[in-house]
């Protein structure tokens, strides 16, 4: 009786690979793959034209913004922030900014939040995930022009910031990865 328990644990697992999946996969004409829709996760997992929205992420801002913006990142590089920030549906709240070690004088990337700074700190503390956009620049940006208008608005993304921002060139579009 123990080895027929024993093998009915074994192989009882092994009974829900068996199971009929419900996947579906899209091909290009040229057999390039496009596309896999599950049906636990009606998301697309290769890159496509059409934006996902939030709603089929569950709440998942990282994953959307991964899919959306990262995955897809050639349909912004080398234009206009703003091409991005229409597309993107999650209001920017806060934003901060790297400068390089070797160059104080210039900024080569910001990164857009969706929380306030505060909760930004509270989330890097606490060590979570954060869910961000980080904009790298086809050109770097005045360091000081940027920091007087960081500090003015204690880096709270403003209609100001919106205007100056989305004119800028886009070289890449990156997510933190923790």
């Amino acid at each position: 009786m123990k080895k027929l328990f024993f093998i009915f644990l074994i192989l009882f697992p092994a009974c829900g690979v068996l199971r009929k999946s419900n996947d579906t996969i899209t091909l290009k004409p040229n057999n390039d793959l496009v596309s896999i829709t599950r049906s636990d996760n009606p998301l697309l997992y290769m890159q496509s034209d059409t934006l996902i929205p939030l709603s089929k992420y569950k709440g998942d801002t990282t994953d959307y913004i991964r899919h959306n913006f990262i995955e897809n990142k050639q349909k912004y590089v080398g234009k206009e922030l703003n091409t991005l920030l229409k597309d993107l549906g999650i209001p920017i709240k806060s934003y901060m900014f790297e400068v390089p070690w070797n160059n104080n004088d210039s900024i080569p990337c910001s990164t857009l939040q969706f929380q306030s700074f505060k909760e930004v700190c509270r989330r890097i503390d606490n060590r979570e995930k954060p869910a961000n956009i980080i904009i790298q620049w086809k050109h770097c940006l005045p360091y000081d022009s940027i920091m007087k208008r960081g500090v003015l608005n204690k880096f709270n993304w403003t209609a100001e910031d919106y205007r100056y921002y989305g004119k800028q060139i886009v070289g890449d579009v990156l997510q933190t990865l923790w």
